[in-house]
This record gives structure tokens, C-alpha cells and sequence, in this order.
């Protein structure tokens, strides 16, 4: 059996795709994970996932399947040692590691853990409930049982999860050296409160309390709680020493924050929840004549007035960094709680860097060329209420949340010209001075946005009021100084990460290549030459939802030779390929991409942009023919695009075949063949395809035209009479055709015309939602089609709706939409067709 073929499932976990052997679709867990595609007990596992270090080790008892351990590795990207005596369990352990290419960060151990070394054999085995088997010790047995602290030896360990069925006390009893040496986090299963008392009775006396409750079989998050000191301490006196061992030399915590009159309310929430974690709090009051009782009083904060509020704004935040030496700075708003652990998890990250970076937990990546800040495609977001497993580096590290060392970021209120823009500032000396910036790992809404009835920055700046608050023009001007901002120019000096470098002729397949370099490489830099900046190469290659940094970088625009001084400087780390008709990707030599930044003319008449005003409403584009479009584009040697090719066109073809297999069916109709790519996968012994692409036909007549059974018919042919074609297929196909009729007419013709080409079915692969393509390309119109044809076809009925396992928003949205006349008729089987491994 090939590794592809124990596929069970791909669940996609943070742009991670994370591949499943699940052997016994009955067991419980098993199923679970089949049926949400996601993985099981996924809230804990991000909960405390995120929390973790860059270098974490993690130890996983009872590691069954590897459910834990593969999102501890894939997606993490951590080291782990899983345990897991039962043989059947270790066989899909193993096979799910293999299948994961993550060999080289686990380290598999088929034995049980205990108290003390012995042997036993596994009991309490249940076909549907595999993870219930028991290790049972005995005087003899096949199975090798040791202790934690006998095996790892003097390695941090930073985790350790224990699911064992009623022995985990046991399994701290044998790891108490390791839990008094790294005092990592410890997740216990205790399924009755006899379990949870013994495991509490061997904890409590080394320091741990149980401070989070998980899952439905119950799992404990246990931590080391500090000793309450004597009398009061500073704030960096708690902190983990192993941090401020791995920081410039640090004698406080602090954090500056600038506020506004009339946010007072939101204000003091906001200190409260940061009082705690600092030493000392700064705060700068815009328009204030005179301090807020709570600010006033507290022995912890210093304030400062600003009777006008007109001189920093936000920057104010930074006033308290020109009064502090040797410490961790952490700048704030006025209208967020900050959680509990907000600081300690900042200087954690810090610490991983020896406080040579900047940390925050809102950032932006901008996209360039740049036509603005606030502006469509101006930069992607990775938004602070979002989750993010790892860290993430970024051009802009918002200061809203922002932490590094005083020692590291030595800027003055005067290094702020202009107010009302601290992020722009802080990341033009980031970029100068060359020191990254970051974005922490944290679980979806680690921060809490508290919701206020003033103008915000952002707000009025998105809109460009002109106001106070509105610097959107300076924020332009400012960054618009540093094209090209790269991050490559933070880089470390030995780095050695791929720069990826594609030249392509057009839009088609890019989208499928930076996907694709995106799910390989965390932080990846992408640079796309062409010809000339269309809407087209715009609209695909900077889009937002990629998530990582990519420049498209024109010929004919002007910018060519500071992007080849740029990438010359890098030269020895640069991948290069060419991207040609849209599916022929070819690695280029090294010597060959210096030519590619060689400035050509400018297109004199070149086609203007579609407004944004009409992609927003595509029935209402005025003179756009999808026949000519298609045809043009046919003519130009394009072809069908993304999905008739690779993975979705296999995927297509796993249905409808075994669709046409099933019911037995002869003649199948396609109205939308394209370019007959689609077909090579499809085993139909009849079929007719019908286009309205007289080059697409030709296409598809010079690849399938000596394939009995295979005839091709243009949809413009003049003496074509569609009315014979009525009923005369017992399936008619709609394979990614509908989002592409932007025509209200066009539209409508082509649904009765499908639907009346079938006597029996009619199978739609299609978006199934209103609203213009996420790229803001001009030849889509995404439809709620399945209204119109229950509104125009009453007689046909949506017998089965199957959802896609593998549609992505980036590159298609598309499910299987199946139509019959009788609508008690039973087509589930198309379920266990649909979680079929491709390949098989």
C-alpha cells in the first residue's frame, strides 16, 4: 500500500494541509476527525498550543493515532516524543508521521509509561473505540512499561500531555525530576474525580495548580504557580528567569499607552487589565486638563497632559520610553483588555530572540506596489482577534500591542513628525535600523476589543475624512519613501530561506503558485515579474488572503532597477521560474532572471481598469461579453483555468465518474467543455461537449478527436438547431462555468438550456453564492444559483449537495450540486465517494 493510498482525509489547519491514515472509520475518534476534517479536541490544542515556544519540546503519553502529536509537529512546527504502547495504535501513529514528512521532529517510542520500568499487555479492546485500550502491567507481558525521567535525559521539556485511561498519576509519579527541572505545562486526562484527585494529590506538591478545564472527557491544564512572596515584589521579579537570562540586562516592566477625553470608561478597563503585569504604566492624556482620579492616584502610573491633544496623539504612548533604562517596553491602546498572561507571553517572545525584535499581535504586510495604505489591496492584515499558531514576521507591527527592549528600540517623541500615525513611524525605524519585527502566536481573541463612540485612527483614516484623526496622505508618504520594503532587509546574516522569484505572461496560475510557496514557507518573499501592472496581475498576485509578502513588479512601471539591486544583494538565495499559458511552471538558471528586470515601453492604449464601483456589481459591467472573453482569451493561447487542471480536475473526475458508474449512465452532455483538459480524467462512454469557444473546440477536437464516443459541437455555429439536443443526454454536466456568465441573459439561457439537454440528471459544479470574485476579476460573478433553478425549473429537484474537501477561497469555492426529477431518489453514496483519497 502506497503512503497516498492510506489517505483518509486532509484537514487543513492553519494554511498547514496535515494528512490523516485513519485505518477504523468506526472508531471513535477516528470518525470525528473524518467527519469535521478537523482535528479532534482542535480548541485545546490551539489553546495551548499557541502558547508554546519556537524551540518547545512536547511530550505526548498516550499518543494513540497521532492525533496531538501531528498538530504538536505539522503545524507547530515542534519537536515531539510520542508514546504509545498498543501495536494497532503505533502502526497509524507511524503511518500518519510518515505521511506527514515529519520524521525528522518526532521521535516514536512503542512502550507504556509508568511509576517505575515493568512490562504488561494492552486490554479493554473495543473496535469502535480504540482509544480506550488499556496498558495493563503484569509480571509478564510483550510490552516494555518505563519512567519519563529515566528517558529524556536532560532536555527542557516545555509540555507534557498524559491521556492513558486512569494510570496518568502514575505517569507523574515516574516524571517528577523533569517536572521539578522544566516546570513545563502539563495536560491531564482525568475522567473521574478519583483520577483528577490522585493526579492533583502527586502535582500540589511540587507547585501546580490546575488553571483551565478542557473537552468533554475531562483534561486539566495544570502550571507552576509562583510562590507568593513575603512582601511586595516588582512585576519582572515574577517573570521566568530563563527569559531574563535571554534578554539584555532588564530591572523592569513597563508599558505606555495614550488615551483621548471622553474614553474614560474604556480607559480604566483597559488599566486595570494592564496594572497587574507592569512595573510601571505611562500614560499620555490627549485633551485632558487635568488626570482621572485613577490615573492620578495610583502609585504605579505616571501621566502626562496634553491640554490640546495636538502635538503626538497616539505617539504619546512613547513618552514613556525616553525615561526608562534596561527594560521591556510595551506600548498599548486605551480600548482593549489585555489578559492575564499578556506580559509574560511578550517577554517569552522576546526572550526567543534575545530582545533583538519587535513583537506584536496586530501587523500588516504591504503589498506592492502600494496605492495606499488604507486602499484595496494596499497591504494583507493579520488581525489581533485572529489565531496564529506560530509567529509571523511582518512590514508593520501595530502599536496596539507592542513589546521589545528598551535597549533594542531607542526612539523620541520628536522621531514622530507627524501625529496620529505611531505604527508608520515605528516601522520606518524598524526598517532603518534593520530589526525585524514580529506578530506573537495567540488563540483567536487573546485580546478583547472594547467598542467606543469616537472616531478612531483607522476608522477615519480607511475613509480619508480629512480629520484629525485622518493621517492616511502622511502614512502614504512615509512608506511610499521605503519601496521596497522587504523582509529581507531584517533579515539575519546567515539567513538562507528561499526568495521566490516567478516571471509569468499572466494572470493564470499564480494564485495556484503563491499558494502554493505559502504553504511550504512561513514567512515567504515573492517577487512576480511581467510585462506590464493590468488589473488582471494585480487583482490575482496582491491579493490580502495569501498572508505573506509579494511584489509585482513591472517591466514597463519604472521600478526595475532597484528590484535587481535589491535581489542581486541576495542573489545566492533566489529560486527562479517561469510561469507560461498559465500550467507550464519551469525552473530558470541562474543566470537567467537578471534579464527579466530589463524596463520595456509602457502600453500606450492599455485597456483601462474595470472601476471598482462596477466590480462591485457584475451584472452592471457594461459591454462585457463572456463569449468573445472566453474566446479571446482561448485565442491567446490561455486555457481553461485552475480548475481543469492537477488536484481539482481529479477531483472532479472521482465524482462524476463513479456518479456515472453507478446509475449506469451512456450519454453524457457538457455545456462548458473548455479546453478538454477536463476530459482526459473523465470515463464516459459517450459524450458530447459544447462550447461557445470556437478556438476551445478546436482544442478539444485535436486532443479527444480519434476517442470513440467523444463529439465536440460550437455553440456559435449558425445552422446549429439546439432544439435537437433536447433530452437527449441522461446527464448534463456544468463543470465551473456558471460563476463565469456575467450576463443576466446569458445566465438565464444557459440554465434552462442545461437543464433541458437531460432526461434524468444535471450535475452543477459551481460557487453557490451571490456576490463579485474575491480577486476582483471581471469574469466572475459568483451566483446563488440553486434559487433559480427551484424558481424557474420547478420539476427539478436538488437531490444531493456534496461539499468539496478540497475547495479553497483562493482558488476555488466550488461544491457538486446533483439535480433529479425524483426527489425521494437516494444518491448518498456519492458520501463515501466523496472521502475517497485522491490517487486511489
Amino acid at each position: 500500500m502506497t503512503l497516498q493510498a492510506m489517505i483518509a482525509c486532509e484537514v487543513n489547519s492553519y494554511r498547514n494541509p496535515v494528512r490523516f491514515h485513519l485505518p477504523n472509520p468506526d472508531d471513535h475518534i477516528q470518525r470525528i476527525i473524518l467527519q469535521d476534517r478537523a482535528f479532534y479536541e482542535r480548541a485545546m490544542l490551539e489553546d495551548v498550543g499557541s502558547s508554546l515556544p519556537e524551540d518547545a519540546l512536547v511530550i505526548d503519553v498516550g499518543a494513540y493515532i497521532g492525533n496531538h502529536t501531528l498538530f504538536f509537529s505539522s503545524v507547530l512546527g515542534v519537536r515531539t516524543v510520542a508514546f504509545e504502547p498498543n501495536p494497532a495504535a503505533f502502526a497509524a501513529l507511524q503511518a500518519n508521521v510518515e505521511l506527514n514528512s515529519i520524521n525528522g521532529l518526532v521521535e516514536l517510542c512503542p512502550f507504556a509509561l509508568g511509576a517505575a520500568p515493568g512490562v504488561g499487555e494492552i486490554g479493554n479492546t473495543d473496535p469502535t473505540n480504540l482509544g480506550g485500550a488499556l496498558f495493563q502491567p503484569a509480571d509478564q507481558g510483550s510490552i516494555q512499561m518505563a519512567k519519563l525521567d529515566d528517558l529524556v535525559g536532560d532536555h527542557r521539556v516545555h509540555l507534557i500531555k498524559i491521556d492513558v485511561g486512569g494510570a496518568e498519576a502514575d505517569v507523574l509519579r515516574g516524571a517528577q525530576e523533569i517536572i521539578a527541572r522544566s516546570r513545563p505545562k502539563l495536560l491531564v486526562s482525568a475522567g473521574t474525580r478519583a483520577i483528577l484527585a490522585e493526579v492533583e494529590a502527586v502535582l500540589r506538591p511540587l507547585g501546580y495548580r490546575k488553571i483551565q478545564f478542557y473537552n468533554d472527557t475531562p483534561t486539566y491544564l495544570f502550571e507552576p504557580i509562583h510562590a507568593e512572596a513575603a512582601a511586595p515584589v516588582r512585576v519582572v521579579d515574577l517573570l521566568d528567569p530563563r527569559h531574563l537570562e535571554m534578554l539584555p540586562p532588564t530591572r523592569q516592566v513597563v508599558a505606555g499607552m495614550a488615551t483621548v477625553a471622553g474614553n474614560e470608561i474604556a480607559l480604566r478597563a483597559t488599566v486595570m487589565s494592564l496594572l497587574p503585569q507592569v512595573d510601571c504604566l505611562y500614560v499620555y492624556l490627549n485633551g485632558f486638563t487635568q488626570a482621572p482620579r485613577f490615573i492620578a492616584d495610583h502609585p504605579k502610573i505616571r501621566h502626562f497632559i496634553d491640554t490640546d491633544g495636538s502635538r503626538y496623539g497616539d505617539a504619546g504612548k512613547f513618552w514613556g520610553l525616553e525615561q526608562v533604562e534596561d527594560a521591556v517596553y510595551i506600548t498599548c491602546d486605551d480600548d482593549i483588555i489585555y489578559p492575564d498572561d499578556f506580559v509574560a507571553r511578550m517577554v517569552g517572545e522576546l526572550a526567543q530572540l534575545r530582545g533583538q525584535a519587535v513583537f506584536g499581535v496586530h501587523g500588516a504586510i504591504i503589498l506592492q506596489p502600494s496605492r495606499g495604505y488604507y486602499k484595496d489591496r494596499g497591504r494583507a492584515v493579520l488581525h489581533f482577534e485572529h489565531a496564529f499558531m506560530r509567529r509571523r514576521r511582518v512590514h508593520v507591527a501595530a502599536t496596539n500591542a507592542c513589546a521589545f527592549h528598551s535597549g533594542t528600540v531607542k526612539m523620541k517623541l520628536t522621531d514622530f513628525r507627524h501625529r496620529n500615525m505611531a505604527d508608520t513611524w515605528l516601522a520606518q525605524y524598524l526598517h532603518r535600523e534593520g530589526i525585524p519585527a514580529y506578530i506573537a502566536p495567540r488563540k483567536e481573541r487573546w485580546l478583547l476589543p472594547i467598542e467606543v463612540q469616537r472616531p478612531t485612527i483607522y476608522d477615519q483614516s480607511s475613509a480619508g475624512t480629512g480629520s484629525a484623526y485622518d493621517s492616511s496622505r502622511k502614512q502614504d508618504e512615509v512608506l511610499s519613501s521605503m519601496y521596497p520594503i522587504s523582509l529581507l532587509r531584517s533579515d539575519a546574516a546567515d539567513a538562507s530561506s528561499i526568495i521566490y522569484l516567478v516571471d509569468a505572461d499572466r494572470a493564470d496560475g499564480l494564485v495556484e503558485f503563491i499558494m502554493a510557496v505559502a504553504a511550504r514557507e512561513r514567512d515567504p518573499v515573492i517577487f512576480v515579474t511581467c510585462d506590464h501592472e493590468t488589473e488582471d496581475m494585480r487583482n490575482t498576485a496582491l491579493h490580502p488572503d495569501f498572508l505573506c509578502e509579494v511584489h509585482l513588479v513591472a517591466r514597463s512601471g519604472g521600478h526595475t532597477p532597484v528590484y535587481k539591486e535589491l535581489l542581486s544583494k541576495y542573489a545566492e538565495r533566489v529560486r527562479a521560474w517561469t510561469l507560461r499559458n498559465g500550467s507550464e511552471l519551469k525552473l530558470a538558471d541562474a543566470d537567467e532572471w537578471g534579464t527579466w528586470f530589463e524596463p520595456i515601453e509602457p502600453l500606450v492604449n492599455l485597456t483601462p481598469a474595470v472601476p471598482s464601483f462596477l466590480q462591485s456589481a457584475a451584472d452592471n459591467r457594461p459591454g462585457f461579453d463572456s463569449a468573445k472573453y472566453w474566446e479571446h482569451r482561448y485565442l491567446a493561447g490561455g486555457n481553461s483555468g485552475a480548475g481543469s487542471y492537477n488536484r481539482s480536475a481529479e477531483y472532479k473526475a472521482l465524482i462524476l465518474n463513479a456518479f456515472v458508474a453507478e446509475k449506469q449512465l451512456g450519454h453524457v452532455g457538457e455545456l462548458g467543455s473548455g479546453d478538454g483538459n477536463q476530459l482526459r480524467y473523465l470515463n464516459f462512454e459517450n459524450y458530447t461537449g459544447f462550447d461557445v469557444s470556437r478556438t476551445a473546440i478546436d482544442l478539444c477536437r485535436s486532443i479527444h478527436g480519434s476517442r470513440p464516443g467523444c463529439t465536440f459541437v460550437w455553440l456559435g455555429e449558425p445552422q446549429l438547431e439546439m432544439s435537437r439536443y433536447n433530452e437527449a443526454f441522461e446527464l448534463t454536466l456544468s463543470l465551473d462555468v456558471i460563476f463565469h456568465l456575467i450576463e443576466e441573459d446569458v445566465y438565464r439561457a444557459y440554465i434552462e438550456r442545461l437543464f433541458a439537454m437531460s432526461r434524468r440528471y444535471v450535475i452543477v459544479y459551481a460557487s453557490n453564492h451571490d456576490g463579485p470574485d474575491r480577486h476582483g476579476a471581471i469574469h466572475v460573478r459568483n451566483r446563488r444559483f440553486t434559487d433559480d433553478v427551484a424558481r424557474w425549473l420547478p420539476e427539478w429537484k436538488l437531490l444531493k449537495h456534496v461539499d468539496n474537501p478540497y475547495k479553497h477561497p483562493l482558488i476555488s469555492e466550488a461544491d457538486f450540486f446533483v439535480f433529479g426529477k425524483d426527489e425521494a431518489e437516494d444518491v448518498s453514496f456519492l458520501d463515501d465517494v466523496n472521502h475517497t483519497p485522491l490517487g486511489q
